[in-house]
C-alpha cells in the first residue's frame, strides 16, 4: 500500500476497523486513542502515523491484542517504549 495516494488514509481506516472488531473504542478526546477493557483489565492503544504503541495491566491483554493484529497485518514487536516525541517513558512497578 505504500507509495498510493491514498496509502495512508486506507491503511488508516483498515486498521480502525481491525480495532473496532477486535472490541476496542475511540478515546473521547483523541481520535488516534483506542481502548479495551476486559474483566477489569485496560488496554490503551495509541496510532501515531504507521506506529503503535500500546500500554496495558495485563500480559493476556498484550497477547491478545497482538494475535489479533498479526491475523490482518505484518507487524513487528520491536522493543519497550524509553521514548516518544521527545517524551522520556519509564515503567514503575505498581
Amino acid at each position: 500500500m505504500y507509495g498510493l495516494k491514498h496509502a495512508p488514509r486506507a491503511w488508516s481506516s483498515k486498521l480502525e476497523k481491525n480495532l473496532f472488531k477486535c472490541g476496542f473504542k475511540i478515546g473521547a478526546t483523541n481520535s488516534n486513542l483506542y481502548v479495551k477493557t476486559k474483566v477489569n483489565k485496560l488496554i490503551i492503544v495509541v496510532v501515531y502515523v504507521d506506529d503503535i504503541i500500546f500500554a496495558n495491566d495485563s500480559d493476556f491483554m498484550t497477547n491478545e491484542f497482538v494475535a489479533d493484529m498479526k491475523v490482518k497485518f505484518e507487524m513487528l514487536m520491536l522493543r519497550e517504549i524509553s521514548s516518544f516525541l521527545e517524551l522520556n517513558i519509564v515503567k514503575t512497578p505498581t
